[in-house]
């Protein structure tokens, strides 16, 4: 079986890499034929560039740069009915725009482009041990979207490692607004949810201070996932994005930004985001 390197995932506070797996089965799917070509205009142009030879971390640069001056959507997975893997590249919000472009990378690196590879892989990436089974088992908390990718194997949290220091989180944020997200109009899933906030909420984080980032040097890698904290009671990460090296060779931020926008490179160095 052929195994990659880790995808890496860097948390850091005050700005605001995968080894193979068994694929999951995907379980129900929403999208269309666009969203099928997308796949597959962006799979070829992996064969043509030969982006299956490169390293992983590459192959997500490349792959995420491919989605500069996409739409910014918000919401996109928030739709009635039940529990459905979808798939929207009319336009992405940064958490979307993360998840497609690991999923996407591991494919091509993987030597599996299709768009059933590709759903396999982004089953994998945005369910609790990669099985859909209703709303709560969707990664909602980016930091449990950390813990289980790091606890399968599909990505390295590296924040401990390059000076991060703890950061004890005690998430409540979804549960205490249940009105913010049409699911939890069920109680049975704000029920759910608090069991999983508990269960987050216990475990070791680490965190980079903003100010840390020059010291770190050459610690945090192009291709890493940056996850930016949020001091919004009850939550813990509000935006995530990968670093790139900029035309001036400084680290920036490869992100979907907000509403209104699209996803872009910043114009300042990730420290100075």
């Amino acid at each position: 079986m052929l195994k990659l390197p880790l995808c890496r995932v860097v948390a850091l506070v005050g700005l605001a890499s995968g080894a193979w797996m068994p694929a999951a089965v995907a379980g129900p799917a929403l999208y269309g034929a666009e969203d099928v070509a997308v796949c597959t205009r962006t799979f070829r142009v992996a064969a043509d560039r030969g982006w299956g030879r490169l390293p992983i971390d590459q192959v997500v640069v490349a792959v995420a740069r491919s989605f500069v001056g996409l739409p910014y959507k918000a919401k996109g997975l928030e739709r009635p009915g039940d529990e459905s893997l979808i798939v929207d590249f009319s336009g992405l919000d940064c958490t979307t725009f993360v998840e497609s472009s690991l999923a996407l990378a591991r494919c091509i690196r993987l030597h599996q482009p299709t768009f059933a590879a590709f759903e396999r892989e982004l089953t994998a990436i945005r369910y609790r041990d990669g099985r859909i089974d209703q709303y709560p088992s969707r990664l909602h908390y980016f930091s449990d979207w950390i813990h289980e990718g790091d606890r399968q194997g599909r990505v390295d949290d590296v924040t401990a490692a390059i000076g991060g220091t703890p950061h004890p989180l005690r998430l409540t944020f979804m549960t205490l607004h249940p009105q913010a997200y049409q699911a939890l109009r069920n109680p049975a899933y704000v029920t759910a949810m608090q069991a999983i906030e508990k269960t987050i909420s216990a475990r070791p984080y680490h965190f980079l201070p903003k100010q840390a980032i020059p010291k770190t040097g050459d610690r945090i890698h192009p291709g890493d996932v940056i996850a930016i904290t949020t001091n919004v009671p009850g939550l813990d990460i509000s935006h995530v994005g990968f670093a790139v090296t900029g035309d001036d060779g400084n680290l920036h931020l490869l992100h979907a930004p907000a509403l209104g926008r699209k996803i872009e490179i910043t114009r300042e160095p990730l420290a100075a985001a």
